[in-house]
C-alpha cells in the first residue's frame, strides 16, 4: 500500500489538535496515528513505529464493537459520532465521539477515524439523567402520594366509605349530570337501628365492627356507579346516578334485606332503616335531602327496619318541627334514654305525617305504634324506678296511668271523627313527650345518675 499520509500531508494530520488515525481495511491494520489520538489511546510516543503496519489492538472497552465498526467500514458504511467507550493502554477508560469514513487510497480502501474526547460531558449527560429518572420517580410516587391524600380526604377511616366530602363531590358531579342529560338521579339514607344499644351493650369496639361489616355488604350490592358514604354516627347514604325512585327502593330493599340476615360476631343479628327521594328536575341539594331524611324518620317511627320513599305527590310540611334529642335529658339508664329517643322518633314521624296530610290508615298506624311504645315505656321505666328506690314512684306510676287513659280516649273521639289528629298530636306532644320528659321525669334523673340515694 502506499505510504500514509503523503509528505505534504504529514506535518498537517501530524499537528492536528483532534485524535486521528488511519487504518487499512478489512486487515485493520494502522497506518498512522497523530499524537493526539496517541495520547488520548495512552500510547507513547515512542511506540507509534512499532505498532504501524500491525492490526490495531482493540481500545474499545465493548470487544465487539471494534469488530462491528471494522466491517461496517469495509462495507462502505461510514460512521458519525458514534458514542464509544475507549479502554486506553493507559489509563481510565473514557468516552469519545467516533467518526469513521472509508476512503479509497493507492488502490485499496481505508478508514479515517477521528476521536472526540467527550468523557466530562458524558459524566455530566449520565449524571443529568440519571437526576431526571430520579425526579420522575419522585414525581409518580408523589402523584402517587397525592392520589392517596385525596383518597384519603375523602374517605372514612373506618368503614372505608366515603366521606361528606366525597359525597358533595359526588352530588356535585351527578347533578349537573343529570340536569344535562334529564337522567334520574336518587338517594338512599339508611340508620342502624338501635345502634346506641349496640355500644352500649357490646362495646364501641364491636359498633366499630358492626359499621364496617356493613359498609362492605353495601358495598358488594351496589353498582361500580353508586357511591357509599358514611353521613355520620351510624347513618350511610347511597347516591345512585341513571336510578329512578322504583328502581332506588329495590336497592334499599335489597340492602336492608342483607343486612338483617347478618349473625354480627358477639353482637348478633342487626336492622336498619331506609329513607328514599328521588331528585326533581333542577331541584336544589336542600330540597332533596329533606325529602329524603324526612322518609327516613318515617320508616324509623313506623316501627326500623324498613325501606320508605318519598313519593311524587307526598307533600311538604309548611313548617319543618323536629324534637331533636338534648344531652340533658340523659337519665343515666340505658334503658330509659333509648326509649325516650324512640319515642321522640316516634312524634316527629307522626308529626310529619300529620302536617303531610298522609292517609288516615297510616296516621292510625303511627298512632298505635307510638301509644303501645308510651305503654311499654311507663313499664320500663317504673320498674327502673323501683330499682333505684325513687321516693316519689308512687306518684310518678300515677302521672302514667292518667297519661295512658287520656290518650286512649282522645283516640277513641279521633276514631269517631269528633277530634281533629292536630288536637290529639297536640296532646301527645306537650304532655306524654315534652311536659312529661322534661317535668315529671327529670326528678327522677338524680337517683338514676346515682347522685341521690334512696333512704
Amino acid at each position: 500500500m502506499t505510504h500514509f499520509p503523503p509528505e505534504e500531508l504529514a506535518a498537517l494530520l501530524e499537528g492536528a489538535p483532534n485524535a486521528l488515525l488511519v487504518t487499512a481495511l478489512p486487515s485493520d491494520e494502522l497506518l498512522f496515528l497523530n499524537a493526539a489520538a496517541a495520547r488520548l489511546l495512552g500510547i507513547d510516543a515512542s511506540q507509534i513505529p512499532e505498532l504501524l503496519g500491525k492490526p490495531l489492538p482493540n481500545y474499545h472497552l465493548y470487544a465487539n464493537e471494534r469488530k462491528d465498526l471494522v466491517e461496517s467500514l469495509a462495507e462502505g458504511v461510514a460512521v458519525q459520532d458514534a458514542e464509544v467507550c475507549l479502554k486506553p493502554f493507559v489509563g481510565e477508560p473514557r468516552w469519545v465521539l467516533l467518526s469513521a469514513r472509508p476512503v479509497p487510497y493507492g488502490g485499496r480502501p481505508i478508514a479515517i477515524t477521528l476521536l472526540t474526547d467527550f468523557h466530562e460531558q458524558k459524566l455530566l449527560r449520565t449524571e443529568l439523567e440519571r437526576t431526571q429518572e430520579e425526579l420522575r420517580a419522585a414525581n409518580t410516587e408523589l402523584a402517587a402520594a397525592l392520589d392517596e391524600v385525596q383518597r384519603l380526604a375523602r374517605t372514612d377511616k373506618l368503614t372505608g366509605a366515603g366521606n361528606r366530602l366525597c359525597l358533595e363531590e359526588e352530588l356535585l358531579r351527578e347533578m349537573e349530570r343529570a340536569d344535562r342529560y334529564g337522567t334520574p338521579l336518587s338517594l338512599i339514607l339508611l340508620d342502624i337501628d338501635h345502634f346506641k344499644q349496640v355500644n352500649d351493650r357490646c362495646g364501641h369496639a364491636a359498633g366499630d365492627m358492626v359499621l364496617s361489616k356493613l359498609a362492605q355488604v353495601a358495598r358488594d350490592l351496589i353498582r361500580i356507579p353508586d357511591s357509599l358514604v358514611r353521613w355520620g354516627g351510624e347513618e350511610f347514604a347511597v347516591l345512585t346516578p341513571q336510578t329512578d325512585l322504583q328502581g332506588a327502593v329495590a336497592l334499599a330493599e335489597k340492602l336492608r334485606a342483607a343486612i338483617a340476615t347478618i349473625d354480627f360476631p358477639s353482637v348478633g343479628p342487626v336492622s336498619a332503616s331506609f329513607g328514599v327521594a328521588e331528585r326533581q328536575p333542577t331541584e336544589k341539594t336542600e330540597g332533596w335531602f329533606h325529602r329524603v331524611d324526612r322518609a327516613l324518620y318515617r320508616a324509623k317511627g313506623r316501627g326500623r327496619n324498613q325501606v320508605v320513599a318519598w313519593k311524587p305527590g307526598d307533600s311538604q310540611p309548611l313548617a319543618t318541627v323536629r324534637l331533636e334529642w338534648s344531652d340533658e335529658w340523659n337519665s343515666g339508664n340505658a334503658l330509659v334514654d333509648e326509649e325516650h329517643r324512640e319515642l321522640l322518633e316516634m312524634a316527629n314521624s307522626l308529626f310529619d305525617d300529620t302536617l303531610a296530610n298522609a292517609a288516615p290508615e297510616q296516621v292510625l298506624i303511627s298512632l298505635d305504634r307510638m301509644l303501645a311504645h308510651v305503654v311499654n315505656h311507663f313499664a320500663d321505666e317504673e320498674e327502673v324506678l323501683r330499682r333505684v328506690g325513687y321516693p316519689e314512684l308512687p306518684e310518678h306510676k300515677r302521672l302514667h296511668k292518667n297519661l295512658v287513659k287520656t290518650a286512649l280516649q282522645l283516640k277513641e273521639r279521633y276514631l269517631a271523627g269528633t277530634l281533629e289528629v292536630s288536637a290529639l298530636f297536640a296532646f301527645l306532644l306537650e304532655r306524654v313527650v315534652m311536659g312529661h320528659l322534661l317535668a315529671a321525669d327529670t326528678k327522677f334523673f338524680p337517683y338514676t345518675r346515682g347522685e341521690m340515694v334512696a333512704h
